[in-house]
């Protein structure tokens, strides 16, 4: 069987997206990760197949979304943004127009203006402090855990993140991992470049 594969990128993630409506496609764990693998396949921060909504649901699609490991379960800001303008440009979605979609972590409504695509995401309830690692978690639909460093450009993100993001703290889904020095503004994500 042949499949099509598009690639989208969001603030700078990018995907590997799939029509999978009639095709039901589903792949493997390994599939997945060498799909993904920026050396023996496409490359890319995560993988998503679009679907029919659940019966009932009133929902204009279905977003399955894949970290570039192969793990699944989560929601991504940036892919989901990517998945509705895939999906706008197979005609699900019209502009300035809102639509809902579902998602691992329920229903979110979206909407495109000018090419520009917009998504509520999860009300973020609770912000746990983790002090021994001078982090705070939490999740927005995707789980983050966000670690507060000094000298963030020379900082070891890819090696302090690997430890993090699969520690027994988060089994057993893992988190992604964020860096970020106070004061300035800025930060760095290993979240979807781990292999």
């Amino acid at each position: 069987m042949q499949e099509t594969f598009y690639k989208y990128h969001g603030a700078g993630n990018d995907f590997l997206l799939s029509d999978a409506r009639e095709s039901g496609l589903v792949l493997t764990t390994d599939q997945i990760r060498h799909l993904c693998n920026r050396h023996t396949g496409f490359g890319a921060d995560g993988m998503m197949f679009l679907r029919n909504a659940s019966e009932g649901s009133g929902a204009a699609f279905k977003m399955d979304f894949y970290n570039p490991d192969g793990s699944s379960g989560m929601m991504c800001g940036n892919g989901g943004r990517c998945m509705v303008a895939f999906a706008a440009s197979l005609g699900l979605v019209n502009e300035e127009e809102p639509v809902r979609f579902e998602a691992p972590d329920g229903e979110h409504e979206a909407i495109m203006s000018g090419g520009l695509v917009r998504i509520r995401m999860k009300d973020v309830d609770k912000v746990s402090t983790i002090l021994e690692l001078r982090s705070c978690f939490l999740d927005t639909g995707t789980r983050h855990l966000v670690k507060f460093v000094r000298d963030l450009d020379d900082y070891p993100v890819v090696q302090e993140s690997q430890p993090l993001r699969y520690s027994p703290l988060f089994a057993p889904q893992g988190t992604n991992v964020n860096f970020i020095e106070p004061g300035t503004g800025r930060g760095s994500s290993t979240m979807s470049r781990l292999r």
